[in-house]
This record gives C-alpha cells, sequence and structure tokens, in this order.
C-alpha cells in the first residue's frame, strides 16, 4: 500500500519551497535554540516545529527541499498509524485499513500536510489525541490518560487552530459521563487536561503576542457557504457520504453484525465539522479572518473515518478491502506521479530564476515586496538581514542588490521608493521589482515617467517586472 503512495509523494517533497516553508528554513538555519528564539518572535509560528526543521536543515544543494520536509513525513506516519488504530478498534481491519488509504490520499494530506510546516505533526497530534481518548474511555487507566493530555499540549504546540477541532472531545466526555452515566476514573482525564494546561503555559507570551497582531495576519477574504462545504469535502462524493452517514447511520451494522457506536460516530461527526465551522464562523466579522485551507486540517482523518464507517456499514469486510486496493491504485501510481509532478502557483525558486538570469554579469537592483501579511508593520526597511519578512530570498540568495518592500502600497512605501530611485538608483539602466500577483500601478507608472520601458516575466503567481532604461536619441 506505502510503496502505491510512493509516486504521488516523491515528486511533492522535491518542489522548491514556497513563501510560508521558506519561513520555516529561516527558522531552522541557526539551529536548535536559535530555532526556537526566532519562532517564538515569528507570528503564530511553532517552536517546537522549528527545533525539530532544525535537525533538517542544509543550506542548499539537490535535497534540501526534500530534508526540510522530513518531519512532515514523519508527522504523516504518525497520523496514519493513530487512524488505523483508531479505526480497527471501533470498524475492524477492513475500516481501518480503508481509513487509513483515505487519511494516505486525502488532498490535504498530500498538498498540506507534506509541507515543510508544522501541519502534518499537527495533524498527527489531533489524530493521537482522538484515538488516546476513546482508549481511555474504554479502558480507564493513567496510561491512556496521560498519553492523552501529553497529545493535547503538542496540538497546541504545533498549531493554535488545530485546537479547535479538540471541542467535539468535551462533547463526547459530556455524553460519556452524564449520558452514559459512566463515570468510572473521571479524575482521571481531568488531570489530564489540567497537566495539558500547564504544560503549555509557556506558550502564553507568544499567543497573546498573535492575538494582538490577528488583523494584521488576516488576509482572506470573508467565506461563503460554498467555501465551507467545498473545505469540509475536498475528495469527490465525500458529502454525500457524510450525509448518508448521519441520516441512515442507525441503520449500519459493524463486524459481527453489532450496531455501529453511535457516540463514536458522533464523535467522528464532531471532529470533522468542529473546526471548519468554528473558523468559519470566526472569519464572518470584519477584522479576523482564520478560514484558511491549511488551518481547516485538522478535520482530516475524520472524513476518512466516517468515509470508513460508511463502507464498513453497507459492504462485507472483503469488498471494504478490496474497495481501499482499488482507491490506492487509482490515486497512486502512474497516476499519483503524474499530479506530484504538476507544479504549484506559488513555489519561489521559478521566481527567483529569472531575477537570476537578467544580466548576470551585472546583476540590477530588486524591489522585492514580501508576500507576509504581517510585513507592513515588520522592520522591512532593512532588508533581509533585519527581518523574517523576505524568506524566499534566503532560501534562494539572488546576488542582486535587495530593496525589502512591504506587501500593502501606502504613502510611506511610495515615499521610500522614490528616495532610492532619485537616489543611490538614479540612472541605473536597469531595475527590477518583484510582486506576487500584478505591480502596483504606482511602481510601473513612476518607471515608466522616469524613462524605463517595462518587460513582465512570470512563471507561476510571482510578477518579475523588469525595467529598462529607454537609449537616449
Amino acid at each position: 500500500m506505502l510503496l502505491l503512495a510512493v509516486p504521488a509523494y516523491w515528486p511533492r517533497l522535491l518542489r522548491s519551497l514556497w513563501v510560508d516553508e521558506a519561513g520555516s528554513y529561516w527558522m531552522a538555519q541557526k539551529g536548535f535554540y536559535e530555532g526556537i528564539e526566532r519562532a517564538a518572535g515569528f507570528s503564530g509560528q511553532s517552536m517546537l516545529y522549528a527545533a525539530v526543521a532544525s535537525w533538517f536543515w542544509v543550506p542548499d544543494g539537490p535535497w534540501m527541499e526534500c530534508l526540510l520536509r522530513m518531519p512532515s513525513v514523519a508527522g504523516i506516519g504518525l497520523m496514519l498509524y493513530f487512524t488505523a488504530r483508531l479505526a480497527s478498534r471501533v470498524l475492524g481491519p477492513a475500516g481501518g485499513l480503508c481509513a487509513f488509504v483515505l487519511a494516505l490520499f486525502h488532498p490535504m494530506t498530500l498538498e498540506v500536510f507534506l509541507q515543510a510546516r508544522p501541519y502534518g505533526l499537527a495533524g498527527a497530534a489531533v489524530a493521537g489525541s482522538y484515538w488516546l481518548l476513546y482508549e481511555w474511555v474504554e479502558r480507564r487507566s493513567w496510561r491512556w490518560a496521560a498519553s492523552y493530555g501529553v497529545a493535547v499540549a503538542l496540538v497546541c504546540y504545533f498549531h493554535y487552530l488545530y485546537v479547535a477541532a479538540l471541542g467535539a472531545q468535551l462533547l463526547y466526555l459530556a455524553w460519556v459521563f452524564f449520558g452514559e452515566g459512566r463515570r468510572e476514573r473521571w479524575g482521571q482525564v481531568v488531570a489530564a487536561l489540567a497537566g495539558a494546561a500547564v504544560l503549555v503555559m509557556p506558550l502564553a507570551a507568544q499567543f497573546l503576542r498573535t492575538a494582538a497582531q490577528v488583523k494584521e495576519l488576516s488576509y482572506e477574504a470573508r467565506p461563503d457557504l460554498f467555501d465551507l462545504v467545498t473545505a469540509m469535502t475536498p475528495m469527490p462524493l465525500a458529502g454525500v457520504a457524510v450525509g448518508l452517514i448521519c441520516v441512515g447511520a442507525v441503520f449500519f451494522r459493524g463486524r459481527d453484525g453489532k450496531w455501529l457506536e453511535m457516540r463514536v460516530l458522533g464523535l467522528w461527526a464532531g471532529w470533522w465539522a468542529m473546526a471548519p465551522v468554528a473558523l468559519f464562523l470566526v472569519s464572518q466579522g470584519e477584522t479576523v479572518r482564520l478560514f484558511v485551507t491549511r488551518y481547516l486540517g485538522s478535520s482530516t482523518v475524520a472524513l476518512a473515518l466516517l468515509l470508513a464507517a460508511l463502507a464498513v456499514g453497507l459492504f462485507s469486510a472483503r469488498v471494504v478491502a478490496g474497495g481501499a486496493m482499488l482507491v490506492a491504485l487509482a490515486l497512486g501510481g502512474p497516476v499519483g506521479w503524474w499530479m506530484g509532478s504538476q507544479p504549484t502557483k506559488l513555489e519561489a525558486l521559478p521566481m527567483v530564476e529569472i531575477v537570476r538570469s537578467i544580466t548576470p554579469e551585472r546583476p540590477p537592483p530588486v524591489f522585492f515586496h514580501s508576500l507576509l501579511t504581517e510585513s507592513n508593520i515588520l522592520p522591512w526597511r532593512k532588508g533581509l538581514e533585519g527581518s523574517y519578512a523576505f524568506n524566499e530570498l534566503v532560501a534562494y540568495p539572488i546576488p542582486n542588490r535587495v530593496y525589502g518592500l512591504p506587501i500593502r502600497m501606502d504613502a510611506d512605501v511610495e515615499y521610500h521608493i522614490k528616495g532610492i530611485l532619485d537616489g543611490e538608483l538614479a540612472g541605473a539602466p536597469v531595475v527590477v521589482f518583484v510582486k506576487m500577483g500584478e505591480l502596483p500601478p504606482f511602481e510601473v507608472r513612476e518607471m515608466v515617467n522616469r524613462g524605463y520601458r517595462v518587460e513582465i516575466q512570470a512563471r507561476n503567481y510571482y510578477m518579475v517586472g523588469i525595467f529598462r532604461r529607454n537609449p537616449v536619441p
């Protein structure tokens, strides 16, 4: 099964970094302890992930991107293990295999969890917490409770927003304690959650600083119901399948003819819906926009579990196992290789290659716009050495003189550009501007008025504006 996944995963591991992954490169490049310090000062970043990533950092070379993504590969492996254990416990071996395959080839796993970012490890921590909580409810031992508390703390350490998925666990415990009256050793899980709260206390300062900057960190448009539905059901027909589960789960029988546990299906359904709905509702306001695809990965495993439950309820174990193999064959192998080999629109290296090719014997000055939403409040005037706003050029250096610019134009930024053009770059034969998306009209107008002609080159969303001075008649 894993061999079928290699063609889907391998080309993605070799892709060049995009801006957020370049941020991981920047945090990890100075080693373990400075990685933690850099992450602590970088809004919303995981200090634990930066420390782990520092062990896999190399400055350059053909394996640089692949090595930096190794912690995410480990996270995916752990997530799949927890998924299979939980599904096998509830649905039987065939259900465990089905959930494993669906999580292995889930679009979120392939396109987000595999990035050199903390999402894969955060997803593993979420999946682990659900498995461990289920085991504690069934076994009521300190070993499971303590492990559950550690998993909850790890979710916080790897990604704050993935904590939203844990809300369903509180509802599950409430049902077990009060709906079913099973309150034996309830103090164990309460102590585990209290211990998790103590473990995450070192994150308080960074969390408060990030919360204070939430307006600057928000950039997505307000989501609508269509966005919510498509985010929750990225796999074809998944929405219809989950709807069938919710309406007809009581009629589905699990292994050995036993009814599937409704409280467990309710737990998984809550897990699947909790984070997307919560972030959707929060993002309906005017200032906070948190409904971003990569922040919704905490519900990935839940969808795989629900679909596996549907399969086990409708079909025999042999059919479920065979269907899982067919899914792996359809999404792995040559098809997986072809899909994984498609370049993304956010990779930084194609842009860097364009810049490097412009008069390489005399590299022109480059005005480079940061892609970070908070860059306007960072010391962007200091350039690469004074800020983490330009990490693409840290991961992929260029020999050019770089003038850093923030993501948004305002009067102060315009005045800054004019000052440089009137000063040290007066009469420069070639000047380059780089920005994700269209170049600001001010920059094009300013350069044309100064006697330059413009040429735009782009291989993806990065636009490279090359301004060459018109010859004097």
